[in-house]
């Protein structure tokens, strides 16, 4: 359940979410409250009650740290900070790679309900460089048809997505739905792809800061970029919700335009 939704914490803090989680985690032995921070606004009400997967606030830098947008999280066994739990010692490692299915929205649905709300009250449409004029919904989901075909895990190891520079070293690696680059996300914190928050998506495998000696550099990037919802919403970022559409290959040679016949439900 939410205990707090505020719109403004604490000069420090900026807007919060707290919710108490009523079935603890090994080891603890009682209740727990995550707290969430930084946000940049508000997709819950106190009171509500939430489970994994439900949007619950938009990343931000808002508060005393401002700059890049990232996400402080932390657990408390109690009402203040001194009752702080290190997050990895009580969460269990959860599994990497979550399909549509389990959360029970079809990958067509959630790339058009997420980009319809990062839209909110704006333009719902977008002038193309082709003089076409299309629903920004529409072109999202087109994007990703032409990307990845709707499949959550395009670009999975051995090969599939690799980058590679004029020596033949890995520099970068395409993931997902909208092929996100892992260049895209180095510099968030714990490789955080985008300002979309949702409660029970933590992962373990979104630290990552080095891949090996074949790659050029070490990479901080997300294998939870596989999770649909994780990849839709680094594309909202990087396509300015919806209005900026040329980090997409797909987009600029206007290949995403064999596959307008897969538009959103209306």
């Amino acid at each position: 359940m939410v205990t707090r939704a505020d719109p403004w914490c604490c000069d420090i803090c900026g807007p919060c979410v707290e919710i108490a989680h009523p079935i603890p985690p090994l080891p603890s032995e009682t209740t727990f409250i995550t707290r969430y921070l930084h946000l940049d606004r508000l997709a819950t009400t106190e009171g509500a009650t939430v489970a994994a997967g439900d949007t619950i606030g938009f990343m931000g830098d808002r508060g005393a740290e401002k700059g890049a947008i990232h996400l402080h999280f932390a657990i408390w066994m109690g009402a203040t900070c001194d009752s702080a739990r290190n997050p990895c010692d009580e969460l269990p490692t959860p599994a990497n790679g979550t399909n549509p299915e389990c959360v029970g929205t079809p990958v067509e649905q959630l790339i058009c309900s997420l980009f319809a709300a990062a839209i909110g009250d704006g333009d719902p449409f977008f002038n193309d460089k082709f003089g076409n004029r299309i629903k920004i919904t529409d072109l999202a989901l087109a994007i990703a048809w032409a990307e990845s075909g709707l499949q959550a895990d395009a670009g999975y190891p051995p090969n599939g997505g690799l980058n590679r520079n004029s020596s033949g070293l890995i520099t970068s690696i395409d993931r997902g739905l909208f092929q996100i680059n892992s260049g895209w996300v180095e510099g968030f914190p714990g490789g955080a792809p985008a300002p979309l928050l949702s409660a029970g998506i933590i992962s373990e495998d979104s630290i990552v800061t080095y891949d090996g000696p074949e790659f050029a550099q070490p990479i901080q990037h997300s294998t939870a970029l596989y999770i649909p919802v994780v990849n839709i919403a680094a594309a909202i970022f990087i396509s300015r919700r919806g209005t900026s559409w040329t980090a997409w290959a797909t987009y600029n040679d206007g290949t995403y335009l064999e596959y307008q016949g897969h538009g959103c439900p209306q």
